[in-house]
């Protein structure tokens, strides 16, 4: 038996001994045995005993006496009222040992000061048990033993008695302390017909060393009591040593490397992780391998945990399918290519960069491996391969991240001067996350990112200058620590010419900025009154403004993003320059940005965005499917809004009445009637989804708390079911499929269709928001460029209704016309801008996508 607290309870005391037995066939002998009467004495009670000062202090001196390592004594007694008035009193002493003792040498002081007790428990009461023969009971102590530092005490022992007339009794009584598991070592005594046995009862060590360990790691992570927890782990790894518990030791040795780490001894610490990997080497074990790598890492120690990591991957690549099942897709990427990014981020600190592009690629191709898995699979029921993949695979292409193994890739071509390779690697991992769309809308096809003659190809095609930007940096996994950013910039011309700059990204040199970019992003947004997306200024000083349309922050964004490339950009203004910025550069209004002069951006260019380059070759494949814009439009403006349900909270939306009045000015241009009010219910606008030429949605966006998916966004509608499901047709696949009539129309519904839209334009608040993810906006408008859509026009605020009815306007107006979609923004927005001066009247607006 072993007892899990600091103090052990070393014996059983008066107990009956039907209740002793564990067997109910040595209960059963026991009765046959005896012609006695068993006593029932389930109703004792225990009371203080009437014992002396006098003996207590005898027995506290005694037991100090008996030997040099009894440190401490507790002498206690009770009492035990039986049913026919008879009071017994025994004796129960804790004794505390000095710290550090072996097994042998506890085991020898318990067996010592057990029989002391038993000596003493005879001349004070007279008996180990109550004096009547006509009760056979089981009696004896209680010896508790704990050690000075309250660490877990390693023996039990048992002092056990029996009084009866019958050999066959005492003869049980031995089994039982024998072969009932209650001791391995019995010390026995008989006198007067009675047997006494002290009972040495040697400990669990298995259990033993389980709660020593447990208890370590709770000293050292919920009580910081480093000298507890070291002194915990040793015993714990002594114990399972004894036992050859290699996979115990592995785990005794993982809490002494981390105690050894926080009392700054680094080199023992390493001595120890050496013994680890001998273990998990010998154990086959590459889970283990690859935390001793991860440890090795952050000790410096590139070639051992190399080593370890290679070892863990043989292991991995050796049971590895060949085909995967997606049902194991999730430890597929938790193994290897986990342990390749490990790999990878040792390979770039130790300076190893050729072989840590090697690494990468080998973990960039195995997801690929499993996206075209998760295609061949698209039709299995039972497995919901959209979701899973991407769920998993955006762990490793989410920016910032010391997982993103495309931000690594580039990072390592990068320091090898190898700039045109990173452009096709940071472009490789923006198609990854428009990928996980494609795969649902195309099923059987795959997206390839472009090369670089591709690209040339692109820009050629859009007739457009292409600007690409990316952040650069390294995330020690260890610690967290980010090396300072570069921004990087890659200028690609219709010519075909390709210019690249690189900057370090020190704000500090711009005037009124903040530290980091995120932050300069932020509070520009604040400085412009956005409203809608929650903004916290890096400068609590920043408030909303009034009329003043003097920004510096617009003018810092402009130094950092432009100016360095000004020389490459072409002159003419009708010249369109499509931006594709990275992580939170999509949240700029580039439009707005100002010169030194105070010119604004869209003054001396013409805009547009793209989530990728590889997007802009999708939405040019998928304008030659387009239909004519006046063909069959779909407008929507100022829906009747239902209270709706948002982050468990009821949402109220106000009624838009200029939106109305820009979709029926908007409608007029496009020969159509436009939905409006009761009319524009979600049913109504489905059911035209797929075959409208041109949408237009004058009315509120959302962007959190409206899916339990992961793509954020949704287009607030009116209901026409009162909340019920409705079901769809889908004409491209030949099948229904249910809606909730809830109010809104979100990501994951677009996605169900293909769309024909040669445009579409979210007139509304907040539809360019969303995640920030490796391709951009992870929103409203990549999955409408997912479903077949070239051109999506999308705002990046709430804007004020009067100048967005009057851009809107003119921008159709214009379109219409001839221009083609970016020139009409840009005249939209130079026109607006005559009326309404402050950028946060036109600003907001983005071209993604096509221009013609």
């Amino acid at each position: 038996m072993v007892w899990r607290s600091s103090m052990m309870a070393l014996g059983l005391a008066l107990w009956p001994l039907s209740e002793v037995a564990a067997s109910p066939n040595y209960r059963k002998e026991i009765a046959a045995a005896s012609s006695n009467r068993v006593a029932d004495v389930r109703d004792w009670s225990l009371a203080q005993t009437p014992t002396s000062t006098a003996d207590r202090d005898q027995l506290e001196t005694g037991l100090l006496q008996l030997h040099p390592d009894i440190v401490a004594v507790r002498p206690s007694s009770s009492t035990s009222l039986y049913e026919d008035g008879t009071e017994f009193t025994a004796w129960s002493p804790a004794i505390t040992l000095r710290a550090g003792l072996s097994i042998e040498t506890q085991q020898a002081i318990a067996l010592t000061a057990a029989e002391y007790v038993i000596d003493f428990q005879i001349e004070k009461s007279g008996a180990l048990i109550p004096p009547n023969p006509d009760y056979p009971v089981a009696g004896g102590i209680v010896l508790f033993v704990k050690f000075e530092d309250d660490s877990y005490p390693q023996i039990d022992f048992i002092s056990f008695s029996v009084l009866s007339r019958s050999p066959a009794v005492v003869e049980i009584s031995q089994r039982i302390l024998t072969e009932d598991d209650y001791a391995e070592t019995v010390v026995a005594r008989f006198a007067e017909g009675q047997f006494t046995a002290i009972a040495a009862n040697q400990p669990n060590l298995a259990e033993t060393a389980a709660t020593l360990l447990d208890t370590g790691f709770a000293q050292l992570y919920q009580e910081a009591n480093l000298a507890a927890a070291e002194a915990s782990f040793d015993v714990a790894r002594q114990l399972f040593r004894d036992r050859s518990d290699v996979r115990g030791e592995y785990d005794a040795l993982r809490g002494l490397v981390a105690v050894y780490d926080q009392t700054n001894r680094i080199p023992a610490g390493t001595e120890l992780l050496q013994r680890q990997a001998e273990i998990a080497q010998s154990l086959v074990d590459p889970l283990k391998l690859r935390g001793v790598a991860g440890e090795l890492q952050c000790r410096a120690e590139w070639d051992a945990a190399i080593a370890n990591y290679g070892a863990a991957l043989d292991v991995y690549r050796r049971n590895r399918p060949d085909v995967f099942d997606l049902r194991e897709v999730r430890s597929v990427l938790d193994q290897d290519v986990t342990t390749l990014v490990g790999m990878a981020q040792t390979h770039i600190q130790a300076g190893q960069l050729d072989e840590a592009e090697g690494v990468l690629r080998e973990a960039i191709t195995l997801l690929d491996q499993i996206f075209t898995e998760a295609q061949r699979h698209d039709s299995d029921n039972d497995f919901n391969a959209d979701a899973d993949i991407r769920r998993l695979t955006e762990w490793y292409s989410e920016p910032f991240s010391s997982t993103n193994l495309y931000q690594m890739l580039q990072h390592v071509l990068i320091r090898q001067g190898r700039t045109d390779e990173a452009l096709v690697a940071i472009e490789q991992g923006r198609t990854q996350g428009l990928e996980e769309l494609w795969a649902i809308k195309q099923p059987g096809e795959r997206l390839r990112p472009p090369s670089l003659e591709e690209m040339r190809a692109i820009a050629r095609q859009q007739d457009a200058t292409l600007v690409t930007y990316s952040f650069d940096t390294f995330i020690d996994n260890c610690d967290g620590n980010i090396t300072p950013p570069q921004l990087l910039t890659w200028v690609i011309k219709p010519t075909g010419d390709i210019q690249f700059h690189q900057q370090s990204v020190e704000l500090s040199a711009l005037p009124n900025s903040p530290n980091d970019v995120q932050n300069l992003v932020e509070d520009t947004r604040l400085a412009l009154g956005a409203r809608g997306i929650d903004i916290i200024a890096a400068n609590p000083e920043i408030n909303f403004r009034g009329g003043d349309t003097e920004i510096p922050y617009l003018r810092s964004l402009h130094q950092l993003l432009i100016e360095p490339i000004a020389a490459t950009l072409s002159p003419d203004p009708s010249d369109r320059i499509i931006f594709i910025p990275d992580f939170v550069l999509f949240m700029v209004p580039f439009p707005a940005l100002q010169a030194p002069d105070g010119t604004y951006l869209v003054e001396r260019h013409t805009p547009l965005t793209a989530p990728s380059i590889q997007a802009l070759s999708l939405t040019a494949q998928s304008r030659q499917r387009s239909l004519p814009a006046r063909s069959n439009p779909l407008i929507v403006g100022n829906p009747t809004y239902p209270p709706i349900n948002l982050l468990d909270q009821q949402l109220n939306l106000d009624p838009l009445p200029w939106a109305e009045q820009e979709a029926r000015h908007i409608a007029d241009l496009l020969e159509t009637e436009p939905l409006i009010g009761d009319a524009a219910t979600k049913t109504a606008i489905l059911q035209r989804f797929s075959e409208a030429s041109v949408m237009h949605f004058a009315t509120h966006g959302l962007l959190e708390g409206v899916t339990p998916f992961d793509l954020p966004g949704a287009i607030a509608v009116a209901q026409s079911t009162g909340g019920q499901t409705e079901l769809i047709d889908l004409p491209y696949n030949q099948r229904q499929v249910s809606f909730s009539d809830l109010g809104l129309i979100d990501t994951n519904e677009i996605l169900l269709f293909r769309l024909q839209a040669e445009l579409v334009v979210l007139s509304a608040c907040n539809t360019g928001g969303g995640n920030l993810t490796g391709d951009g906006i992870n929103g409203l408008s990549r999955a409408f460029i997912a479903s077949g859509v070239p051109s999506v026009i999308v705002s990046l605020w709430s804007v004020p209704d009067a100048p967005t009815g009057q851009l809107m306007t003119t921008f159709y107006e214009e379109w219409l016309g001839g221009s083609d979609k970016a020139t009409a923004l840009r005249t939209a927005m130079l026109e607006t801008m005559a009326a309404y001066p402050d950028p946060i009247n036109w600003a907001a607006f983005t071209l993604i996508g096509e221009a013609e």
